[in-house]
């Protein structure tokens, strides 16, 4: 008789969307209890999520660690997470939501535009209204091939025209030009060609297709020194038919990857790929070119004062942004803690994936040789209080579970102490002395163990792996990663009442922006949210608004043992917080202000919630040029029972998001287990790991 197979005892370091990702692909595999003796989760901490976490306050405000929202190019996460919440209703315990409940469409995009100085208020705003399409969380496989997002090109460049040409003096221009062969009817030919040649994969038919369109671009060009008002419809057309050239010459002609494309020693940054191939700088300047810039936080100093992203990772975010499912945008109806977390923490849960709430790592230890992980050092950060057989993480507001802003400190030994000396067990910085440490072992604890934890952590945890292998020091030397902020307003007005009246195509549609003003480039109305906190009848606010950006680092991180670092950093975020408040919102809210321009003391409800990421385990990871090459795959680690997972590993997308971050989970699993199909992960296209090829 045949031996049988040993299971595997899986451990996973960290708790973030990384690490429930894994998890999730991991038991999606039908046959996963037969290969796996058990998974298990080690959290620092109280609660999940990572940078997605999210906590409770006072009168249950959701307090986040900054705005997170789907993509509707995330063609692997919005299908993963649809398929958690029907596996959830299909569980005996079923599940209170749908996906469709939750995760809302929003098509409008708002634009504001500054003058010379992008650190001052901006001076004006537009809106681009995005057109809808019949395609579903689960129709990413249409893009299986990145390229077919070409495709949508025309469609939106059309759309954006066909709102932007209603300009009268353009209209007039157009007329006049007519006999030289430049009409309405033209542009609409050209559009039908340049669709068929991108069908046809026809690259030089696309080229000249697109011959109409730069004859626009010229007549543009000649009216907007007396026209300012088509400096928009200017820079539009000029950046979309620049990514079209690029496109075809390096995608299609020279067959470039998106990597070569990031590591190419002349035009490897995106604002030099986009001149080289016709933008001119003020268009690489535009609030449209900047906004992937701005989204993804891509200044590797943390500043503002320079920028820079592979051209390749560049081009393939645009091109999921413009090839959507169904909305460029899917915003959670709930907190993100309740949206993405809880679900998948549930799901997880029910399936048999074990949890280990306050399991702060502190080293990993390798074999003489280099050749394994054979054991994995931690600090026990709370244990569990007499009669308590395991931890409950969650607790409810307003009839929800959700998760809590502080552990649950009845449920733990050391609660009291933890509460009377307001310690954050989710800082590197706490002081705390642990009341007991404990060692997992290869062989005994974990057969295969999971990195999943954030790329700012890895000095710390992993500093004898760094120390053997050239490709972790590469790695460290090569990817950044930065601090973040972000602000959270109650209001007691409307956004309409505070004087920002919106007109989108989609009644539902909310306040939506990147590109705002230092300190925050990135803002959102979540009034929706409002509902799911618990406020009294008399003090419910009317608005909610999120702001989130970089915060520039302006000196070296204090050592751990230095307890009053955390202050000093939230300190920062709040000078910048009430320096924005008092100076930044006359564009946004011209009638919440008082006489000298600063929001009315009466207009806030509550307090704002301000944070700064700061910790390791919160930095954000960037994607300069030439550094593509130094991001490990999950089966790259250089040790044979290790495998990583998160968005600084190689996952084909390569940028700070959750989709990156899900598809890394995708990749670790199958890395480990031959599951799922590599031709099942949307975007990543760099051959399969050597144990499952």
């Amino acid at each position: 008789m045949a031996d049988t197979p040993t299971k595997k005892k899986i451990a996973i370091l960290g708790g973030g969307i990384g690490a429930l990702s894994t998890a999730l692909e991991l038991t999606n595999n039908p046959a996963w209890q037969s290969q796996i003796d058990h998974i298990t989760i080690y959290q620092m901490g109280w609660r999940l999520g990572g940078k997605c976490a999210t906590g409770r306050g006072a009168n249950g405000q959701i307090e986040e660690h900054g705005i997170h929202l789907f993509g509707g190019g995330y063609y692997n996460a919005l299908d993963a997470v649809s398929r958690v919440y029907e596996a959830l209703a299909a569980t005996p315990e079923g599940w209170p939501y749908t996906f469709d409940e939750v995760f809302e469409k929003q098509y409008l995009s708002l634009v504001w535009h500054h003058g010379t100085d992008h650190g001052t208020p901006p001076i004006r705003m537009s809106a681009i209204n995005f057109p809808p399409n019949d395609l579903g969380p689960r129709d990413g496989e249409k893009f299986a091939d990145a390229m077919t997002a070409v495709g949508a090109l025309p469609d939106t460049i059309e759309h954006m025209l066909n709102e932007l040409l209603s300009v009268p003096a353009l209209a007039e221009s157009m007329l006049s030009s007519a006999l030289a062969g430049l009409s309405a009817q033209s542009l609409k030919a050209g559009f039908a060609q340049l669709r068929s040649s991108i069908g046809k994969g026809q690259a030089l038919a696309v080229l000249a297709s697109l011959t109409v369109f730069d004859d626009l671009l010229n007549l543009i060009k000649g009216l907007v020194a007396t026209r300012s008002e088509l400096q928009d419809i200017y820079t539009a057309l000029d950046y979309f038919l620049a990514l079209l050239r690029g496109i075809v010459r390096d995608r299609w002609i020279d067959g470039k990857s998106y990597d070569e494309m990031d590591m190419d020693a002349t035009y490897g940054n995106y604002a030099a790929w986009l001149q080289h191939h016709g933008a001119s700088q003020a268009t690489v300047d535009s609030p449209m070119a900047q906004a992937p810039i701005g989204i993804l936080y891509q200044f590797p100093n943390g500043s503002h004062v320079a920028s820079s992203m592979g051209a390749g990772a560049y081009l393939h975010w645009v091109l999921r942004t413009f090839g959507y499912l169904g909305a460029p945008f899917w915003l959670f109806g709930h907190g993100t803690g309740e949206s993405l977390v809880l679900p998948m923490y549930e799901l997880l849960k029910r399936r048999g994936v074990r949890f280990e709430f306050f399991s702060k790592v502190q080293a990993l230890h390798t074999n003489a040789g280099g050749t394994h992980i054979t054991s994995v050092d931690m600090d026990v950060q709370a244990t569990l209080a007499s009669g308590v057989a395991a931890y409950a993480p969650l607790t409810t507001e307003n009839g929800q579970s959700c998760w809590p802003a502080e552990p649950n400190f009845a449920q733990l030994a050391q609660g009291a102490a933890l509460q009377a000396q307001g310690i954050d067990l989710e800082s590197y910085w706490s002081g705390w002395a642990c009341p007991a440490q404990r060692t997992l072992t290869a062989g005994t604890d974990f057969d295969t163990l999971v990195f999943a934890i954030s790329l700012g952590a890895v000095p710390t945890l992993c500093s004898e792996l760094v120390a053997q292998k050239p490709a972790w020091q590469q790695l460290l030397a090569n990817i950044p990663t930065i601090q973040t902020q972000s602000l959270q307003m109650w209001l007691n007005k409307t956004t309409p009442e505070l004087g920002l009246v919106l007109a989108p195509t989609n009644p539902t549609d909310t306040g939506l922006a990147c590109g705002y003003a230092v300190p925050y480039d990135g803002i959102v109305d979540f009034s929706r949210l409002i509902k799911w906190e618990n406020w009294p009848a008399a003090s419910t606010p009317k608005a909610l608004w999120y702001f989130a950006d970089v915060l520039a680092q302006t000196d070296v991180p204090a050592p751990f043992t230095d307890t009053t670092y955390p202050a000093k950093m939230q300190a920062a975020a709040v000078a910048a917080a009430q320096r924005f408040m008092a100076t930044g919102l006359k564009p946004l809210f011209p009638l919440g202000l008082d006489a000298s321009g600063k929001l009315k003391q009466d207009t806030l409800v509550g307090q704002p919630y301000i944070r700064v990421n700061f910790e390791p385990t919160e930095r954000y990871v960037t994607a300069p040029a030439n550094t593509t090459t130094f991001r490990l795959k999950a089966w790259e680690s250089g040790y044979s029972n290790l495998y990583l997972a998160g968005d600084w590993t190689y996952t084909g997308l390569n940028v700070g998001c959750v989709e990156a971050t899900m598809m890394s989970g995708k990749l670790a699993s199958l890395a480990i287990s031959g599951y799922p199909a590599l031709n099942t992960i949307i975007g990543y296209s760099a051959g399969a790991p050597p144990m499952h090829a």
